[in-house]
């Protein structure tokens, strides 16, 4: 896979860790990264792999990855490279979260890097989604530790919980973030299966019923109405 996207490259040199770089090439286009920033990604992780000479069991590998990544001159560009290949390494079980993270807030953080990287979602959209989602999860969560059983009746109940503050439109709109990031969680393996078929409560907060016409419209519109004309076409009718 990783000599397959540096194919049209000429770069030859040889990197320390082909095994890794190529499941991490793997990683990335199995999470929807094209092909070409995918590329860039493995190339960045080579570089910086190699300047260091870290192997996956180092100790302390975490703090030495934010060293080995970090670079004056494309500073963002090696800070996403960064964050993809701690994800791989997370996925692939080479690396341990920290004492201090929480698993759930590391998956939120891989999400949030994935609306922006992936999808190129502005950030202050990613920062809704991040509340959103992280809303939910302690909502659903509250007593189960595990995100594999999540399911249907879970998000409607959320859902009709977030419709008694919210509009019609937002709600919609805090749906469609819950199943995106399911879906994500979905194609990660995170879920044993996707989930479908959910339900929009019937009531919402702000609606209201149609508005009935005042006394004072009806007249108006009955003397708006042409009382002559309406009789001569009547008159005509019925003598037809």
């Amino acid at each position: 896979m990783k000599n397959s996207l540096f194919a049209s490259t000429r770069d030859t040199r040889i990197p320390r860790m082909p095994a890794e770089l190529d499941e991490f090439a793997r990683y990335l286009i199995s999470h929807g990264y094209g092909p070409r920033y995918a590329q860039r990604l493995v190339f960045r992780a080579m570089r910086s792999l190699n300047t260091f000479g870290l192997a996956p069991d180092s100790q302390g590998l975490v703090h030495k990855l934010d060293r080995a990544f970090r670079n004056r001159r494309q500073p963002r560009e090696y800070h996403h490279a960064r964050h993809a290949f701690r994800a791989f390494l997370l996925s692939a079980h080479r690396l341990l979260p920290t004492p201090a993270e929480n698993p759930r807030e590391v998956l939120i953080a891989q999400f949030a890097d994935h609306l922006k990287e992936v999808r190129a979602v502005h950030p202050h959209t990613v920062s809704q989604y991040v509340d959103e989602v992280r809303s939910f999860l302690n909502a659903t969560l509250a007593n189960r530790p595990s995100m594999d059983s999540i399911n249907v009746s879970d998000i409607e109940g959320y859902v009709s919980r977030r419709s008694r503050s919210v509009s019609r439109h937002t709600l919609h709109y805090v749906l469609a973030q819950i199943r995106i990031f399911l879906d994500y969680c979905s194609e990660r393996g995170v879920l044993p299966r996707p989930i479908r078929s959910i339900d929009l409560p019937r009531a919402f907060r702000r609606d209201q019923p149609p508005r009935a016409l005042t006394s004072n419209l009806i007249q108006q519109f009955l003397d708006s109405i042409d009382r002559r004309s309406y009789a001569v076409s009547a008159t005509s009718c019925s003598s037809t």
